[in-house]
């Protein structure tokens, strides 16, 4: 799972060797710090891997993590709060992530991820 918030850019998966953690990973550690101090855990520094820094939470803390940032948002357009707090960098990349984005929209079908939620 991807996510953008206006601290930064994650990636999270599940742990490799512990199916009760979550592995979420960034390339700048910034990124990861408000999900590091909510989990009271460190940043793991893993320099030769393709995100260099990782934390390794419980699912409920992760989700607890997003619900802070939806119970948060407070903007009308992400790239220019992205851009606000983080600077002109993370507004360019988060533009062309748009942009690339808007070259699959309406291609391809998107499967029934709702099917089995009440």
């Amino acid at each position: 799972m991807w996510v953008f918030t206006q601290t930064g850019f994650v990636s999270a998966v599940n742990h490799s060797r512990d199916d009760k953690k979550i592995t979420v990973r960034a390339r700048d550690a910034a990124s990861l710090q408000d999900l590091a101090m909510m989990a009271d855990t460190e940043i793991v520094d893993t320099p030769h891997r393709d995100y260099e820094h990782r934390v390794f939470v419980d699912p409920e803390v992760y989700a607890q993590w997003l619900t802070y940032h939806v119970n948060t948002l407070d903007y009308s357009n992400f790239k220019n709060r992205i851009g606000a707090t983080l600077g002109e960098q993370w507004y360019q990349a988060c533009g062309g992530v748009w942009t690339t984005m808007l070259d699959v929209s309406d291609t391809h079908k998107v499967r029934d991820l709702t099917a089995g939620y009440h």
